[in-house]
């Protein structure tokens, strides 16, 4: 029977505890959790395994890097332009006098 899953991050694997299959509704499978949880269905035939370190997935790290760096570079070119666009226009500083409202 299928039943719902969810990743044990102390102890590094998939784990059933505290979760419990209500049953399909169409192509849905409704779970419980008894805990604030990611997770996800299976079969009840999941074997649980440790992830080694080799199985470590640095790609989301790696880009969360280097979206913040480029984040980083585009504020100060946001603010490099600002302060340019800032020293460079034009004021006028052409102040109606007294005659001008004749």
């Amino acid at each position: 029977m299928a039943g719902g899953v969810y990743f044990d991050e102390q102890q590094r694997i998939w784990v059933k505890t505290g979760l419990k299959a209500i049953g399909p509704a169409g192509n849905l499978l409704i779970c419980e959790s008894t805990h604030a949880t990611f997770f996800a269905p299976s079969h009840d035939s999941i074997h649980t395994t440790v992830v080694g370190k080799s199985d470590v997935d640095y790609t989301a790290g790696i880009v969360g890097i280097v979206m913040g760096i480029l984040a980083g570079i585009l504020v100060i070119f946001l603010i490099i332009a600002i302060v340019w666009w800032r020293k460079h226009k034009t004021i006028n500083t052409d102040l109606p006098t007294y005659d001008d409202r004749f």
